[in-house]
């Protein structure tokens, strides 16, 4: 019986053994936490000027700042220091407004939006004008088309300011499509000069038509000063109303969203203070964009971002600026030296903005459009 039960045991404790040693030389494999990847959780400030410098707060960024790529609105701006965890880099000139993106140890990754902050010089580009001066309209060449009601002329200057052609219609509204074919609000009538200075009248629009934009499907649209309405003109001169009870709107503009954009009185008051923005849907249901100070005669113009930049005048003060109203609904006033009396305004290709001075001072006798140059 002991020689069985040695035979039996002895298997047994080899195995045991071989387990035991196999257990032994094949340590388990040590975990260790993965890396932070890359990734923005903050920047400050949110907002300002080129050359502002912003400190951008994340993981997994390189401690050599030559190693680092952070952009502003797509702009490559100058990284000045970098730990693993935080960047300070300067806004490029001209940047725009536009996402932050970091791009480090090959990787990228897209922040928040940083809100620039535009300053602008003050020139002037046309003087002595008749007083009053109202809309403005560029043409695909970068021609400055000028509307004036004192005389009854349409100035059309180079990019240079030189004159160019002065045409005798009484505009109180401008605009001008892809081919170059502009459009008038003269009188009651909204008329067209195309290929070979044909004129010819698209609509009647009853009332006091003020200034003019245009869709991209050529629909015109006109605020109705005497009838508080913005109307809309189809390419086959057909004239509806796609807003109504608005008081007194002046300027428009149409959104690349589709809305329609007007300034208007608030109230049936008339009273300076009175003033605010107005967004009309496709549909034809209308919002407040905000209130800003009203003289009767002022101008929109809107980004491809649709920011809504809208000239506004103090009467109490005899004060003008521009201000800005973001997508967001955020409301600035863009950094410049006084403008008087504000009415059309127009931005071209390399954002300088064109704005009508409609009278130079409150005593003087001519007007003026003033060039406001980015920097």
């Amino acid at each position: 019986m002991l020689t069985i039960r040695n035979a039996i045991t002895r298997p047994l404790l080899a195995t045991l053994a071989l387990a035991a040693c196999s257990k032994h030389s094949t340590p388990p494999t040590p975990t260790h936490p993965a890396p932070p990847a890359l990734s923005i959780s903050s920047f400050s400030p949110s907002n300002g000027p080129d050359s502002t410098a912003v400190t951008i707060t994340g993981a997994d960024f390189n401690s050599t700042a030559a190693d680092d790529s952070v952009y502003f609105n797509g702009k490559p701006a100058r990284v000045v220091s970098a730990t693993d965890s935080t960047l300070v880099a300067i806004v490029p000139e001209l940047a725009g407004t536009g996402n932050v993106v970091v791009k480090a140890n090959g990787s990228i990754v897209t922040g928040n939006t940083f809100t620039y902050d535009t300053s602008y010089h003050v020139s002037i580009f046309v003087d002595n004008l008749p007083v009053p001066t109202f809309y403005l309209a560029l043409d695909t060449s970068g021609n400055l088309y000028v509307s004036d009601r004192n005389i009854g002329t349409v100035y059309k200057y180079s990019p240079t300011g030189v004159l160019d052609t002065t045409m005798s219609f009484l505009a109180t509204g401008l605009a001008i499509d892809d081919s170059n074919n502009l459009f008038m609000a003269v009188g009651s009538n909204i008329m067209k000069i195309g290929r070979g200075d044909t004129v010819t009248t698209i609509a009647t629009d009853n009332g006091f038509p003020l200034g003019l934009a245009l869709d991209p499907l050529g629909n015109l649209y006109v605020g109705n000063a005497s009838n508080n309405s913005v109307d809309k003109i189809t390419p086959n001169g057909q004239v509806t109303n796609i807003a109504t009870g608005l008081f007194s709107p002046s300027g428009v503009a149409v959104g690349p969203n589709g809305y329609v954009y007007t300034v208007n009185y608030s109230v049936n008051a008339y009273n300076n203070a009175d003033g605010e923005v107005t967004a009309i849907s496709p549909a034809g249901v209308t919002s407040s964009l905000g209130a800003i100070r009203y003289g009767g005669y002022q101008g929109l113009w809107i980004s491809g971002n649709n920011d809504i930049y809208v000239t506004v005048f103090n009467q109490q003060f005899a004060t003008g600026w521009l201000e800005k109203i973001s997508a967001s609904g955020t409301i600035d006033t863009l950094a410049s030296p006084n403008l008087n009396f504000p009415c059309g305004i127009i931005r071209d290709r390399n954002g300088n903005f064109f704005v009508a001075q409609s009278q130079d001072g409150p005593t003087s006798t001519s007007a003026s459009v003033v060039k406001m140059t980015p920097y």
